[in-house]
């Protein structure tokens, strides 16, 4: 399990709202929905610990209301490229020893 840190979740309350507002503005949400969102983001969240938890929650958003399924896009890809490019870190650092050792 990965810790949140509190750069990402600051990153993610930033692009939920950006959403919410442009949900709003081209009149894929109500007013109601932003009461309804606003509940659930803080409701979910604030009890959010790891970056598998708020994956979770960001798809959870996405299926309920359309303008956030980007948001969980959008991190599920950043998510992807980290692992990506910590593997191949890896990769190289075996290379790198296996070459020494030689």
């Amino acid at each position: 399990m990965n810790i949140l840190l509190p750069d990402l979740q600051k990153k993610v309350y930033k692009k939920l709202q950006e959403a919410l507002i442009s949900g709003l503005d081209r009149g894929e949400l109500t007013t109601d929905d932003m009461q309804k969102v606003s509940y659930f983001i803080v409701r979910n969240m604030d009890v959010v610990e790891s970056t598998d938890e708020l994956m979770l929650v960001l798809r959870d958003i996405g299926e309920k209301w359309s303008p956030f399924k980007q948001v969980y896009i959008q991190f599920k890809q950043e998510e992807a490229s980290t692992y990506d490019n910590q593997r191949l870190i890896n990769v190289q650092e075996k290379l790198r020893q296996l070459t020494q050792s030689q």
